[in-house]
């Protein structure tokens, strides 16, 4: 049998609860299949989210575009990534998780094909955010899906395959931009934009003919015997015995409901959601920011590697911090998680600066940015994976999705304000350095800060219900 060992809250003769049923199925094809295409949106969004980072400077020439324009090419897409963040998690709560989802994937296809006709930057501008409305549409309820139907036990290994789809679909992306053009200065946006959306087509045909409900959902709109009949279909697909129980306790009912922001709000839970709220921030911004600002900067230093070259070297640095995450998930908690992800985030941007202040002449120091580049996306990927784990597990099923969305959505800021934060203190300071001076201060104070979260959710059974959190706080 599957560790954690039955709940103690599961009487002898009582039925279980439902994520006792979800770990008693297994982590086999359903579980996949689901990972697959709810988390899969984050792939999609790698890929679109990489190549407009990178063509946002040759569009700059092309159309002959100020400082604050080119910063918007990027920073629009993550306005749209806000709202629909903000929207998708009411939306996911109330009408399902599979809804937005796949209204997500059709979005994104559509919308990148129709930006490659835009004629001007204003017209640029408004594809490009209608296309970050539909990724951010879809992200808090396939996150908060994908968890639904995962065992306690393989949570981590959940969370951090959905953020490894993002690294692949950056590495997707800056294969296109190698194939392009590898100096990165001379780059047929038009055809990256195109290709870059081919994930979002393949993926979202899939989801729309094979994916189901979250029965937790279900479960929780008192929709009974359809999370039964989701949960047969998983039990059938897994190979296991019809005489296998999938029956589980409702959920209790409360007479007078808070409001889903209420609940995330609520004395139980605010202190909680503020920190998660700026630690979102602040990955974002060293993720997302640090992607554009790297974009910008890779082009003009000294290297024997190509920029286009450095750029995958670093994204494929993603690839062991997922399995650092892992790791550090398994076999620690995750508040811990989280405060050696930003520890990791601070010395990596500092020894970068140290390496770029020296004489670029200077093989060692060539090698140390090199280095402390590729820590950068290393820990910057093992924090999304610990924090977006984190978020999903906090929050009851009613707020999950609405929980996911807020604090989503305050990374959605962070990777907005990013390129004109970047633009701007490059402008005014003369310094090209002086963004990766921000980004220290920025994940300085969030390692403070996350030290004051009171809640550790470490083999944790998913929390239904808003009385369930209080007993957990340290």
């Amino acid at each position: 049998a599957l560790w954690p060992p039955p709940r103690r809250e599961c009487m002898e003769g009582a039925l279980p609860k439902l994520q006792s049923v979800i770990d008693k199925l297994g982590f086999r094809y359903a579980q996949l299949r689901i990972i697959l295409l709810a988390g899969g949106l984050w792939l999609a969004d790698g890929s679109e989210l990489l190549v407009i980072n990178v063509v946002s400077k040759t569009v700059s020439k092309e159309w002959d575009l100020t400082v604050t324009e080119r910063g918007s090419i990027t920073s629009s897409v993550f306005f749209g990534m806000f709202l629909g963040s903000m929207m998708s998690g009411e939306v996911g709560d109330v009408y399902g998780r599979r809804l937005p989802v796949i209204l997500s994937y059709a979005g994104i296809a559509v919308l990148s094909v129709l930006s490659v006709y835009a004629t001007g930057i204003y017209s640029l501008l408004f594809f490009r955010s209608l296309i970050g409305v539909a990724m951010g549409y879809g992200q808090p309820s396939g996150y908060a899906f994908a968890l639904e139907v995962t065992p306690t036990d393989f949570r981590v290994l959940t969370c951090c395959s959905i953020i490894f789809f993002f690294t692949l679909g950056a590495i997707f992306g800056a294969g296109l931009v190698y194939a392009d053009d590898a100096s990165m200065k001379n780059m047929h946006w038009r055809w990256m934009v195109m290709m870059g959306a081919i994930p979002s087509v393949l993926l979202g045909s899939l989801a729309a003919a094979f994916l189901q409900e979250s029965p937790f959902y279900l479960s929780g709109c008192g929709r009974k015997v359809e999370a039964l009949e989701v949960l047969a279909a998983m039990r059938k697909e897994n190979g296991l015995s019809e005489s296998e129980s999938i029956d589980f306790q409702k959920p209790p009912q409360v007479q007078h409901e808070p409001s889903r922001y209420d609940v995330i709000l609520g004395p139980s839970l605010l202190r909680t959601t503020v920190i998660c709220c700026y630690t979102c921030f602040t990955v974002n911004m060293c993720g997302h920011g640090a992607l554009y600002a790297f974009s910008q900067l890779l082009p003009e230093l000294k290297s024997s590697v190509s920029p286009a070259g450095r750029l995958l070297m670093g994204l494929f640095a993603e690839i062991p911090g997922m399995v650092f995450a892992c790791l550090v998930m398994q076999y620690l908690t995750r508040k811990t998680g989280i405060h050696m992800a930003l520890t990791g985030i601070v010395l990596s941007t500092s020894l970068f600066l140290y390496a770029a202040e020296q004489s670029q002449d200077c093989a060692f120091c060539d090698g140390l940015m090199q280095v402390c580049f590729c820590g950068l996306r290393l820990f910057s990927s093992a924090g999304f994976a610990v924090t977006y784990c984190y978020i999903n597990e906090v929050f009851p099923t009613k707020a999950r999705a609405t929980g996911n969305g807020v604090c989503f959505g305050a990374g959605r800021v962070a990777a907005l304000v990013a390129p004109f934060v970047y633009e701007w203190l490059t402008s005014w300071t003369e310094h090209s350095m002086a963004f990766i001076y921000f980004l220290v201060f920025v994940s300085g104070m969030c390692l403070i800060l996350s030290c004051f979260l009171e809640i550790e959710t470490a083999g944790m059974a998913l929390k239904e219900a808003e009385d369930e959190i209080e007993p957990l706080k340290a």
